[in-house]
């Protein structure tokens, strides 16, 4: 588990992700692995992106970000909230697949254009040993990974970008904030960062 953050409002979503891959050592702590480079989102589709990751192995969130591609590339008609819908059993059927440990936590957010309501949307969820937590908002900043509620990570975002609300906004605040963090815990978090807009579709787009 490593940094995944994200601003959205009905007009546009950002999400970025760090690129830290790190080793578990036997005494429980983490270590930066050299020279590697992890992804922790894939895009869906065009326009819905699934960020996340999890306290236990990439392997686990590779195959979450699998599943889930192949549900929405074979059932296009699929709207944003049958598509969240769907992501409890899908991680629920990752545990008959690998043997998590207890208390491994598997952070995601989803973020799309909804054709439905006509605005970008972003859905988070926190499962810890199979329960799951999903919360929305209409509009704000989220974050979740290596960090701590009280550091209020997401008020940081808003706080750097200020009156501004641009895509451009979001990802400078976004940049120094992970770098922030990494500076604090360079094993767990670290550069390349990625990100991913999403932007509401203008009239007569195809969703």
């Amino acid at each position: 588990m490593s940094l995944i953050l994200a601003y959205h409002n009905e007009h546009f979503g950002v999400v970025c992700t760090d690129g830290r891959v790190s080793i578990r050592l036997p005494d429980g702590n983490q270590v930066a692995s050299p020279g590697e480079v992890g992804r922790k989102s894939a895009a869906l589709k065009p326009d819905l992106i699934l960020a996340g990751s999890s306290s236990w192995s990439f392997e686990l969130d590779y195959y979450i970000f699998g599943r889930m591609r192949e549900l929405v590339q074979g059932n296009p008609a699929l709207s944003f909230a049958e598509i969240a819908s769907e992501l409890p059993a899908v991680v629920a059927s990752a545990y008959t697949r690998y043997p998590i440990p207890p208390e491994t936590k598997i952070n995601l957010i989803l973020l799309g254009y909804d054709a439905h309501t006509q605005r970008v949307r972003n859905a988070a969820f926190a499962f810890i040993d199979g329960a799951c937590e999903q919360s929305e908002y209409g509009s704000g900043a989220v974050a979740s990974g290596f960090i701590e509620p009280e550091e209020q990570i997401g008020r940081k975002i808003l706080d750097g970008m200020g009156g501004e609300r641009t895509v451009g906004a979001a990802q400078a605040a976004m940049t120094v904030v992970a770098q922030n963090l990494a500076e604090s815990r360079p094993n767990v978090i670290g550069p390349p960062y990625f990100f991913h807009v999403v932007e509401r579709h203008e009239e007569g787009q195809v969703a």
